[in-house]
């Protein structure tokens, strides 16, 4: 999310033929932000010397609760103190309304992109949290296990 609303810099832009080229700051940033949010991230890429799909197994890591407001452009406002943005924008839109809870997260178990398995870890009414893999669903504690089963890296084949 840094790295979506980061600024970039574009150089030598053309706004008018008559003026000079200049250099401009591009940005992206949420505008609404919907109740429900869906991350899906692509964690397979091309080989170019083998021409073969490879998974990506480097760690990623993500909380249980996520706080989209710094990447809103109400929260890049209120950062850069633009006049546009001021105290009561809350009075409007609850701080509440920028944060969302994990409900589940989908697992590719295997050590290529060719092959491997899916599952998932989800999260009932109730509060309580399941791993539901294929006839298989048993319950899974994910502040002592989410770190483990779900955000990769070297030594973990998921």
């Amino acid at each position: 999310l840094n790295k979506f609303c980061s600024t970039d810099s574009i150089s030598d832009y053309i706004w008018d033929e008559t003026q000079p080229k200049a250099t401009i700051n591009k940005r992206m940033a949420l505008e609404h932000l919907p109740p429900t949010i869906l991350f899906h991230l692509n964690r397979f890429t091309m080989d170019w010397d083998s021409f073969m799909t490879i998974k990506l197994n480097s760690e990623f890591s993500f909380p249980m609760l996520l706080n989209l407001e710094p990447f809103t452009k109400e929260g890049l406002a209120r950062q850069r103190e633009i006049d546009e943005c001021d105290e009561s924008y809350y009075q409007s839109c609850p701080e509440a309304n920028y944060f969302y809870e994990l409900e589940a997260v989908l697992v590719h178990s295997g050590i290529t992109a060719e092959q491997g398995h899916y599952f998932a870890y989800a999260r009932n009414k109730n509060d309580e949290w399941y791993e539901m893999n294929d006839s298989m669903t048993r319950p899974w504690d994910p502040k002592a296990r989410l770190a483990v089963d779900c955000f990769g890296g070297a030594n973990n084949g998921k």
